[in-house]
């Protein structure tokens, strides 16, 4: 079963349990109101209908993802608005060769937008791949950030 415990700590031991409600907002707080506090924070969060499945503990808190538009051409697309981008139709062939404003430990979905003079992606540079990646029509890619020009690819889908 999930546990959450509300803290002022940060990364990954930031969760929410009864017994840790000192930490939250307001002390007097049950489960479901810091979790509530907490999208609230994160702006547009919810959590689904089945938390608490008990009342106490357990459920999912839902972080809606912005789709980013890669514009036509684009060959270094700027990621720091985002973690999911989609490639534009081309007019002409076009090599993505680096990401602009990366964030270290940031995980970047590149989706081919369109079959008209998709965009690639070479395994050279700044891109460590299995193998070079072209992003037709539903073709995904997923990057994972290592430093700035330094991309390492996690996974692909060839649709």
């Amino acid at each position: 079963m999930p546990r959450y415990k509300y803290s002022q700590e940060s990364g990954t031991d930031f969760k929410v349990v009864s017994p840790d409600k000192a930490d939250a907002q307001e002390d007097a707080n049950e489960v479901r109101q810091i979790l509530d506090d907490l999208g609230n924070l994160l702006g547009h969060s919810k959590r689904n209908d089945l938390y608490p499945g008990d009342g106490t503990t357990g459920g999912i808190l839902t972080i809606p993802h912005t789709v980013i538009i890669i514009a036509d051409g684009d060959t270094t697309p700027d990621v720091s608005d985002g973690t999911i981008f989609i490639t534009s139709a081309n007019t002409e062939a076009t090599e993505i060769t680096d990401l602009d404003n990366p964030t270290v430990g940031q995980v970047v979905t590149l989706i081919g937008g369109s079959d008209t003079n998709p965009s690639t992606i070479s395994d050279t540079g700044n891109f460590k791949l299995s193998a070079a990646m072209t992003l037709g029509l539903d073709d995904i890619i997923t990057f994972f950030v290592k430093a700035d020009n330094y991309y390492i690819e996690l996974s692909r889908s060839i649709n």
